[in-house]
């Protein structure tokens, strides 16, 4: 709420300067890059400040309330502008003419909350606090899919914080109910992955993917490596050096160079993925079977036969055979809190966790 501030990294020695566009106004929580300019809501005006020439100049005439949040700015293919808050609004730079589009009729603004523009493939889609919502700027006119609709407009969240969307048109998003929701519009299918799938957190706020296909997520318990194909999440916190571990909404990017961009509520922080491609922690820890017992209905009594199962790692089941109980631990004394799946093969089609 204090003006935007410019960081500029110089990679060779990790110097910062810092550069105060709008001390002391009243600004959005997000911003648009358009050429060498940003753009964001000043005061309920649409601003432009040029990052060559250090100059800053209003260029719409009053558009919202000052003190109206503006989560995300997006520039159209036809040049308007588009923030996201409580509504969506519309302004056309051509004309000065400004809309102000409710998703749903009737709803309180407060209640819905505007988080993200994404561009893709000529739709326009926005993430909300009522689902996701898809938006054509022809004719003005919204689609919401969330847990609250059915059929084909049904996905597994009720609350998006932000959307990407990968090479193969598969949507993922960030959710403050859901933890990871992967969703292929084509099938209509969804999964979703959250603290029992081995997140830190069920609350995600942001994405970004780097060169090795790795979903990056910043959450309410710091950030994790996702892995899309194997579904197995690698967790950073305050070990690996977060002095913060609540991030914030739309406060995530990547940079020209591929750096990181990560903003909690006490900071932003920034990093290479690419420094953690070989990172150990990542290395598979075999687990340690400790104890074994088995139902023997044909001699009507549960044996222990841990013994033999060391002796040939393998568990015979009779018919009448009702059960066995295995036990075992993991050597990890890492302080994060693993997560255990099984699959009995030819039997289940995916991971039981």
């Amino acid at each position: 709420d204090d003006g935007i501030t410019i960081q500029d990294l110089d990679p060779a020695n990790a110097d910062m300067r810092y550069r105060y566009v709008t001390p002391n106004d009243f600004v959005s929580l997000g911003f648009a890059l358009k050429d060498s300019s940003i753009l964001y809501m000043d005061s309920g005006h649409v601003a432009r400040y040029d990052l060559r020439l250090g100059h800053r100049l209003a260029i719409s005439s009053q558009l919202t309330h000052p003190s109206e949040d503006a989560w995300d700015l997006h520039v159209t293919t036809g040049g308007a502008v588009l923030s996201a808050g409580g509504r969506l609004t519309r302004w056309d730079p051509a004309t000065d003419q400004v809309s102000y589009l409710e998703v749903i009729q009737g709803v309180e603004r407060s209640a819905i909350n505007l988080y993200h523009i994404l561009a893709y493939d000529k739709e326009i889609w926005i993430s909300t606090g009522i689902g996701l919502v898809k938006y054509n700027d022809t004719d003005r006119s919204f689609i919401l899919y969330s847990s609250s609709q059915t059929g084909k407009q049904h996905i597994p969240t009720g609350h998006v914080h932000s959307t990407y969307i990968d090479k193969d048109g598969i949507f993922w998003m960030a959710t403050a109910d859901a933890g990871l929701v992967r969703w292929d519009r084509t099938s209509g299918n969804s999964e979703v992955f959250n603290s029992s799938h081995g997140l830190p957190d069920d609350v995600v706020y942001g994405i970004l993917q780097d060169q090795k296909g790795y979903l990056w997520l910043s959450t309410d318990n710091g950030i994790s490596r996702f892995h899309p194909a194997t579904h197995t999440a690698v967790n950073y916190g305050s070990k690996d050096g977060l002095s913060e571990l609540e991030f914030n909404r739309t406060s995530f990017h990547k940079g020209r160079s591929g750096m990181f961009y990560f903003g909690s509520v006490n900071g932003v922080y920034y990093f290479d993925p690419e420094d953690f491609w070989n990172d150990s922690s990542q290395n598979d820890i075999p687990l340690q079977v400790v104890g074994l017992s088995q139902d023997m209905s044909s001699r009507g009594k549960v044996l222990d036969i841990y013994e033999q199962f060391l002796k040939d790692p393998s568990i015979l089941l009779k018919p009448f055979d009702r059960f066995f109980s295995l036990q075992f631990q993991l050597l990890d004394y890492d302080e994060h809190r693993p997560s255990y799946a099984y699959m009995v093969e030819g039997y289940d089609a995916d991971w039981n966790y």
